[in-house]
């Protein structure tokens, strides 16, 4: 009997997981290149999940294989901007902020929609550019009342009193964080990784999408 430890596990996991996703996205878009965009939202839910869960090396390559991989089946242009912002932050928050920079600057700004902006602005810590695009959108544009203790990439800027100002002018009340524990935490905590909790943000994430 072969005896496979926790770090063993996680490698071979991680390892099948990628090979299925990406082996199962190019069947998928070579046999059927008019559901383009479905592939695009169930992978784009997939890496949202990885975010989720803080797996940030496994979505980093499928963000990778996402934004980069796929050009040849001529993906979106919405989603492409998205697999690149959900990557930046990928990166981000995995420590590795000037890769995260390097994404951003690559990608042209100009005539985006508002939640882009914002996200270009919190990932680059400009919290004073965030909190104005914010108050921008308002209490009911395109960017929810709930994303805003939900979505990943609002983590940092949700510690920040511009945030907490903006959000308390916007809404009418002051913003309450909301605790939640992630699944991969509990599957951690039974495999003796599990982050002790002073040294992990209590914040629930999300995601960024079309």
């Amino acid at each position: 009997m072969l005896d496979a430890d926790a770090k063993y596990f996680r490698r071979a996991y991680r390892c099948i997981y990628e090979v299925g996703v990406k082996l199962g996205q190019t069947i998928w878009r070579k046999l059927l290149p008019q559901e383009a965009e479905q592939a695009n939202d169930a992978l784009n839910t997939i890496c949202l999940e990885l975010l989720r869960f803080k797996e940030w090396d496994l979505a980093i390559v499928l963000l990778e294989f996402a934004a980069n991989g796929l050009s040849r089946f001529n993906s979106s242009s919405t989603y492409s901007r998205i697999f690149k912002i959900n990557l930046a932050q990928a990166y981000k928050w995995n420590g590795e902020d000037s890769k995260c920079k390097s994404i951003l600057d690559e990608m042209d700004w100009c005539d985006l929609r508002d939640k882009f902006l914002l996200a270009n602005a919190v990932l680059r810590d400009d919290f004073d550019e965030a909190a104005a695009i914010m108050a921008r959108i308002g209490p009911s544009g395109e960017v929810p009342k709930e994303a805003y203790p939900d979505w990943p990439i609002f983590r940092k800027f949700r510690t920040t009193s511009q945030f907490h100002e903006t959000y308390k002018r916007v809404f009418s009340a002051p913003f309450q964080i909301r605790a939640e524990v992630s699944k991969l935490e509990l599957i951690e905590e039974m495999l003796g990784e599990r982050t002790p909790p002073s040294e992990r943000p209590s914040e629930a994430i999300a995601e960024l999408t079309p």
